[in-house]
This record gives C-alpha cells, structure tokens and sequence, in this order.
C-alpha cells in the first residue's frame, strides 16, 4: 500500500489520502477507517482515496487502510497530527509625512511717492 508519508498538516488544510493497494489476486476491496475513534464528519471516502477537508485538531488520530482479497486482509496506518495554523504578523505600517513648503518669490509691487 502506498500514499504519501506523514506530513506537516496546519489547521485549515485540507487532507488527500490514496491507497494503492497491490496483490495476487488483485484486493478487491479497499477501505478507510480511522483508528479508536469514528472518522469525522467532514471526511469524503471514494473508494482508495480519503479526503479531509479544513482540518482541524479533532481530526488528529491514526487513519488505517485495509484492502482485502480472496486470500487475505493487509491494513496500513497513517499518523496524521494537525499543528495551529500559521501566524502572520501583519507588516509595519509605515506613515509617510509629507510636508510641502511653498515659498513665493518676486517683488513687492512700488508704488512711486505720491506728491502733494
């Protein structure tokens, strides 16, 4: 059986498991079960593949694929461990002052003397 191996899984994440599973005979079954606990509500089964989607830590547990066929049954494990989602710190804001000084230049308009 293969799938991919256990991997850094954050909340919100979804979850996309296949099991391939190869023998003689061919298994003709293949299934997903969740391990000491029931497999959650938001999980999607089809066949091989398991789908979680928006992860979160109650889905944390152990996920085991079984395929079976005339001669016999084969079981495989998945760990999964959600972390916290990631934490971005929001970039400084940066206040940009700008102050504009206008200095008018020219003359100061003369009047010639008045003469009485």
């Amino acid at each position: 059986m293969t799938y991919p191996l256990q991997g850094l899984t954050r909340e919100g994440d979804a979850l996309e498991l296949t099991c391939e599973a190869i023998g003689k005979p061919q298994p003709v079954m293949v299934t997903w079960v969740r391990v000491d606990d029931e497999m959650p509500q938001h999980a999607v089964l089809s066949g091989p593949n398991l789908f979680i989607n928006n992860l979160n830590k109650t889905d944390n547990g152990t996920y085991r694929c079984e395929a079976s066929n005339i001669v016999g049954k084969a079981h495989s494990d998945y760990m999964l461990y959600v972390y916290d989602p990631p934490t971005t710190i929001p970039p400084p804001t940066t206040t940009t002052t700008t102050t504009i000084l206008t200095i008018i230049t020219g003359t100061v308009p003369s009047f010639p003397p008045k003469m009485s």
